[in-house]
C-alpha cells in the first residue's frame, strides 16, 4: 500500500473463489467510497477496477484456501482509497502481459478476455502488482 498516506479508516474483507463474488466487493467499495465523498464517476471507476481485478484473483489465483482478501484503506485528506485484492496462488509476472489488441482478438475469434490489468489501468491513478510464487497483490488507488 502507499506507505506515506496515513488512514483515516482500515476495513477488511474476503470471499470465497467462487462466481459472483465480486459483486460482494464492489457493494461494499461503493458504500466506502459513497461515504468518504467520492463523486459518481469516480465510484464506477472504482467499482469497474475492482470487478476486474477480483475476478482475476478467482480466476488465476487458485490455492488450497479458496479464499481472496480486499483490504480498504480510506483518506479525507487527500481524499484516497487505495483498494488492495490479495491471493495466495501461484503468482505471474505482471511484465509478461501483453497488451491486448481487439483486431487481432476478432479476426483471430480468440477470447476476448485479456483487457483486465488495463482497464485497471485505465481506470485508477494508480495501479501496483506485486506477484510471487506465494500469491499477487493488486494494490488500486484512487484520489478524489
Amino acid at each position: 500500500m502507499n506507505e506515506k498516506l496515513k488512514f483515516d479508516a482500515i476495513e477488511k474483507m474476503s470471499v470465497p473463489m467462487e462466481l459472483n463474488q465480486e459483486l460482494k466487493v464492489i457493494e461494499r467499495a461503493e458504500k466506502l467510497a459513497r461515504e468518504q465523498g467520492f463523486d459518481r464517476d469516480s465510484i464506477d471507476e472504482i467499482k469497474l477496477a475492482v470487478i476486474e481485478a477480483v475476478i482475476n484473483a478467482i480466476e488465476h489465483g487458485s490455492n488450497a484456501e479458496r479464499i481472496v482478501y480486499i483490504t480498504f484503506g480510506l483518506s479525507r485528506q487527500p481524499l484516497q482509497m487505495t483498494i488492495t485484492i490479495s491471493d495466495s496462488g501461484a503468482g505471474f509476472n505482471p511484465d509478461s502481459v501483453r497488451e491486448p489488441d481487439i483486431r487481432e482478438k476478432i479476426n483471430k475469434h480468440e477470447r476476448k478476455r485479456g483487457w483486465g490489468l488495463k482497464i485497471m489501468r485505465s481506470l485508477m491513478d494508480e495501479v501496483i502488482i506485486n506477484s510471487s510464487p506465494s500469491g499477487t497483490q493488486v494494490t488500486l488507488i484512487k484520489s478524489g
